[in-house]
């Protein structure tokens, strides 16, 4: 039997310089060690010795370590709101932008909330804005296409239904993708 090879997800990125390989490998020992579930707790858990091989992908400073993590909750405080407007659906009250360089036509690894209703007025906002909506188009794209896959190789006859609605899922939202990248 061969050992599984892993590598990071296209766009991800990793703290503590830590291989693909050495992340995949010790995710499953973690997910072995508990009954074949593996769930974030586990997971910082066994990383918390130094010696663990995830250790370095974490930030163990508890100070900084709960600056980050109220961030996160401010990011989806942000995006929870939505403003209310009559006689229609409610609508986002913040949109997250990542500006792009205009020398290298590459987005920022940073980005900010603007009022939704300022993004249309300015072009770079609005174009930054479509640009992050349309990575995420390709995101679901790509899981909806992997579910896809994996369904193919290891599903059994009881479960193809799902597995058939996963690909006509796939099939809409790369329509959408297509259609974003022929507008662009």
């Amino acid at each position: 039997m061969t050992q599984d090879q892993y590598v990071y997800r296209r766009g991800s990125h990793q703290k503590g310089g830590v291989p693909a390989q050495v992340v995949g490998e010790n995710l499953k020992q973690i997910e072995a060690k508990n009954q074949g579930r593996l769930t974030a707790p586990a997971v910082v858990k066994e990383s918390e010795p130094e010696t663990a091989p995830l250790h370095d992908c974490f930030t163990w400073d508890n100070e900084k370590a709960g600056q980050l993590y109220r961030e996160d909750e401010a990011r989806r405080i942000i995006r929870s709101v939505r403003r209310i407007v009559p006689d229609d659906e409610p609508e986002p009250t913040f949109i997250h932008c990542r500006p792009v360089n205009p020398e290298t036509d590459v987005q920022s690894a940073k980005g900010y909330y603007v009022d939704a209703r300022e993004v249309p007025k300015k072009y770079s906002l609005y174009e930054a804005a479509w640009r992050t909506a349309n990575a995420r188009v390709q995101e679901s794209c790509k899981a909806l296409e992997d579910l896809e896959k994996l369904a193919s190789k290891y599903v059994d006859d009881q479960s193809m239904a799902r597995a058939d609605a996963a690909k006509r899922a796939a099939s809409l939202v790369g329509g959408a993708a297509e259609l974003l990248d022929s507008a662009s």
